[in-house]
C-alpha cells in the first residue's frame, strides 16, 4: 500500500509539472500580431433583444458563440444530466428573422469514441471558433474514465458547408499522462501585422487535477498544435478568458476556485506568450465561469469588459449574470443581465455593431442576449465609470 502511494504522489507531481512545451526556435514571433478588437461605427440597422433555445432535453449548459460562413453558430450540451453518458453537443443557429433554429445533434461520445479510437464516456464544453482563413474549429472535452478532472481536450474541424465533422486529434497536453486537461472559452487569431494573413490562433486551456492552473496552447497557420505554455504560478485559476487589448498585447482573467479569498486576477501577456505577474483584483469570483472582451469605441478608444456572476457569497453565487467596465483594474458594474436560479457560463461573438452573448439559464435552456455596442458603450457614460 505504502509503495502504491508513493507512486500515487509521484505520478502527481509529474501531472503538475510536464506538460507540453516544445522549443520555439522554429515559430517567429516577430512575424505575428494578435487580431484586434473590433471597432464599432454604425448602429444603424442593430437592436437589442434577447431569444432561448427550444431544448426538449431535461439539461442544457456550455454554450459557445462564433460567426460563420451561416451566420451565428451556438453550440452547447444537453442530455439528461450534465456528464450522463447521453449528452451530446448540440448546435443551432440565429436566423434572418432574429430567431434561433430547432438545436441539432451533432456529436456525442460514441461518435468521438469512433473518430479517436478510444472509449469515450461522456463529453462537454464544447468550444466553436472561425479562424482567419473561415474554417471552424470545434474542441470538445472528452472522458474515458472518472470525472471531469480525467479529461482530454478533443480538436475537430466542421467541412465548408458546416455539415460534416473531421477528427484532428487529441491534444497531446502532457508528456506523461496524458489528461486533466479542458478548454471553455473561445481562442484568438494571429495574424500577419502589415498583409492581415492568418499566422494561427491561441486557446485557452486548464489542468484541472491536484493543483489547478492555465495555459494557453499555440497553432499555426493549418491549424496544427505546436505547443501549449504554462502562464503562471497561481494555484486554483481554472477557465482563463482571453482579450485583445492591441497587436501586441492580451488580456487574461480566470476562474477562482476557493483560493485567493476568491479575488480575481488578470494578467497580460505579449504575443512571445510572455507575462507579467498577475493583477490581484477587488471583484470577487466565487467559482464561476467569467469572460473580457473588448471594443473600440467610434472615438477609437479601448472599452474593456468582463461578464461573470454577480454574487455576495458562495450560496448566491450563479444568480446574477452581470457586466462590469474595466477601468484600469477596477470593475464598474453597468448592469444585470439576467437572473434566475442559475445563470452562468457565459460566451460572446461580437461584430462592428452588437455583443451577442449565450449562457446558461437555469441548466434547462441556453439564451442569446443581443446588445448594440453603442448600448453598452451609453451605459458606461451613464453610470460614470470614467
Amino acid at each position: 500500500m505504502r509503495i502504491f502511494v508513493t507512486f500515487f504522489a509521484l505520478l502527481v507531481l509529474l501531472m503538475i509539472f510536464m506538460f507540453v512545451n516544445n522549443p520555439l526556435k522554429d515559430v517567429n514571433f516577430n512575424d505575428m500580431s494578435f487580431v484586434p478588437s473590433p471597432k464599432f461605427e454604425d448602429e444603424s440597422s442593430a437592436h437589442n433583444f434577447t431569444l432561448s433555445l427550444d431544448n426538449s432535453l431535461n439539461s442544457a449548459h456550455s454554450s459557445s458563440l462564433a460567426h460563420t460562413k451561416k451566420g451565428l453558430m451556438v453550440v452547447f450540451f444537453a442530455g439528461s444530466r450534465e456528464g450522463a453518458t447521453d449528452v451530446a453537443i448540440y448546435r443551432s443557429f440565429l436566423s434572418d428573422e432574429q430567431s434561433l433554429k430547432k438545436p441539432e445533434k451533432i456529436l456525442d461520445a460514441k461518435m468521438l469514441s469512433e473518430f479517436s479510437n478510444k472509449f469515450i464516456k461522456k463529453l462537454g464544453n464544447p468550444v466553436i471558433f472561425t479562424d482567419l482563413n473561415s474554417k471552424t474549429h470545434l474542441f470538445v472535452v472528452g472522458v474515458s474514465l472518472g470525472g471531469w478532472s480525467t479529461s482530454k481536450i478533443y480538436h475537430l474541424v466542421f467541412d465548408e458547408n458546416l455539415q460534416k465533422l473531421s477528427f484532428v486529434r487529441e491534444l497531446k497536453l502532457g508528456l506523461f499522462a496524458n489528461f486533466s486537461h479542458l478548454v471553455r472559452n473561445h481562442p484568438i487569431s494571429l495574424q500577419e501585422p502589415n498583409s492581415g494573413t492568418n499566422k494561427g490562433f491561441i486557446l485557452p486551456i486548464y489542468h484541472e487535477f491536484a493543483r489547478k492552473f492555465p495555459l494557453l496552447a499555440y497553432f499555426d497557420e493549418s491549424g496544427n498544435f505546436i505547443y501549449a505554455k504554462k502562464i503562471n504560478e497561481l494555484k486554483n485559476q481554472l477557465q482563463p478568458s482571453i482579450s485583445a487589448l492591441n497587436e501586441k498585447e492580451i488580456l487574461l482573467s480566470f476562474r477562482s476556485f476557493n483560493s485567493y479569498d476568491n479575488d480575481i486576477f488578470l494578467q497580460k501577456c505579449d504575443t512571445k506568450l510572455t507575462c507579467d505577474e498577475p493583477l490581484r483584483t477587488k471583484l470577487k469570483n466565487y467559482d464561476n465561469s467569467n469572460l473580457l472582451f473588448s471594443f473600440y469605441n467610434s472615438n477609437n478608444e479601448l472599452r474593456s469588459f468582463l461578464i461573470q456572476n454577480k454574487s455576495d457569497d458562495e450560496k448566491s453565487r450563479r444568480k446574477e449574470l452581470a457586466l462590469y467596465y474595466l477601468n484600469g483594474s477596477d470593475f464598474c458594474e453597468l448592469y444585470v443581465i439576467d437572473k434566475g436560479n442559475e445563470v452562468s457560463y457565459p460566451s460572446i461573438a461580437i461584430d462592428d455593431n452588437s455583443l451577442y452573448l449565450s449562457y446558461t439559464y437555469n441548466r434547462k435552456n441556453i439564451k442569446v442576449d443581443v446588445k448594440t455596442l453603442a448600448f453598452i458603450e451609453n451605459m458606461i457614460k451613464d453610470k460614470k465609470c470614467f
